[in-house]
């Protein structure tokens, strides 16, 4: 291992971009392709955390990758025009373009409306937005009526109208990281986080 993917805290269970490769061959497409995607002559290659802990907050720059819930990721790093650390969000949908594809689907939703609107609680109406979705979609060619999609287009899209028409769209990443103490966004804008012993950090989603 060279020296530049060397771990920054020998004293923290941390590993190096092999283990973020690793983790992505496990299972998390969208980590494998944002590591494809991220410019790392520029901002270098970062760790990974299993787990983050309050010591990190010492580090003067941090570079790194930790897992949040429900199999998402995050990437922290230095902003190099400004104080405050980047925050991303490693959703589904961050390195596909679905955006044409929302916009059909979103046509076809409406003949759902009154069925998931029926339902009582937010699981129940994920899961007849997802049956909505399935019904109106299709990965294998099949039904002419149907939107045909990649499988990775329709991973990302199930997650997408998921977090905009049943979570908190842009905030619902935010909400599945314990390691956030404080959320707050003056006006239109970015949108700012706070962490244990750390400055403000800049979200960008």
């Amino acid at each position: 291992i060279s020296e530049t993917l060397r771990p920054v805290l020998p004293s923290t269970r941390c590993f190096t971009l092999w283990s973020i490769a690793c983790e992505a061959a496990a299972g998390c497409e969208s980590l494998f392709e944002y590591l494809h995607w991220l410019p790392m002559d520029r901002i270098g290659a970062p760790d990974f955390y299993p787990k983050l802990s309050r010591d990190m907050s010492s580090l003067d720059q941090r570079n790194l990758i930790y897992p949040i819930k429900e199999g998402l990721y995050v990437h922290l790093f230095p902003d190099p025009k400004g104080e405050r650390d980047r925050y991303v969000p490693i959703e589904p949908h961050l390195t596909v373009n679905i955006a044409e594809i929302v916009s059909q689907v979103e046509l076809k939703l409406f003949d759902f409306v009154e069925k998931i609107g029926a339902a009582e609680t937010p699981e129940e109406k994920q899961a007849e937005l997802l049956k909505a979705i399935d019904q109106s979609v299709s990965t294998n060619g099949a039904g002419p009526d149907k939107i045909h999609v990649t499988p990775r287009e329709m991973d990302a899209l199930r997650y997408y109208l998921v977090r905009e028409k049943i979570g908190f769209a842009l905030l619902s990443p935010f909400l599945l990281d314990p390691n956030i103490e404080d959320i707050s966004c003056s006006g239109v804008g970015f949108i700012f986080i706070e962490k244990p012993a750390r400055a403000a950090i800049r979200a960008l989603c």
